[in-house]
């Protein structure tokens, strides 16, 4: 018999497939440059399926400040790799997201405890369906160099 909690996660998983419309298509810069390779379909799952359950356990009151970076890295992902996309509703949700992960970062050095709030619970499962669109049509070089943009932003700010 399945865990209460990886059944919760499962159907999670399967309602994310009917929620949000495509937005994220194959095409400008998500276009694979030269020899570059997709992310293998496994490492996509494993980032997928680690960012919701990571997103499961703060919603349930278990998360971690590793959880919480999780789901941070997972919105800066998104942001950074379509923000030359010019889609307005993506540009809406990562705005929306990052507020409402904010409100808990704060919330948490407050109170010492992950809360995720209605605001929360409502925008970053777009978040993450995002994601999961972005990753399949992602490159290896294409995420590296994402990954290298928002390290270079947070040096940056810091």
């Amino acid at each position: 018999m399945a865990h209460p909690s990886l059944d919760a996660l499962a159907a999670r998983q399967q309602a994310k497939k009917h929620r949000t419309k495509t937005l994220v298509k194959a095409g400008g810069i998500l276009t694979p440059i030269g020899n570059s390779k997709n992310l293998p379909p496994a490492f996509a799952k494993k980032i997928e399926v680690g960012t919701d359950l990571a997103w499961f356990k703060l919603c349930s009151g278990i998360g971690t400040v590793d959880n919480y970076n999780e789901v941070a890295w997972a919105a800066n992902v998104v942001e950074f790799g379509l923000r030359d996309q010019g889609i307005p509703e993506v540009t809406e949700v990562v705005l929306e997201a990052n507020a409402a992960l904010d409100e808990m970062r704060l919330h948490f050095l407050d109170k010492q405890e992950w809360v995720a709030t209605d605001r929360a619970k409502a925008i970053v499962p777009s978040l993450l369906d995002l994601l999961t669109q972005l990753l399949q049509f992602l490159s290896i070089n294409q995420l590296e160099r994402i990954l290298k943009e928002i390290e270079r932003e947070r040096v940056k700010h810091h």
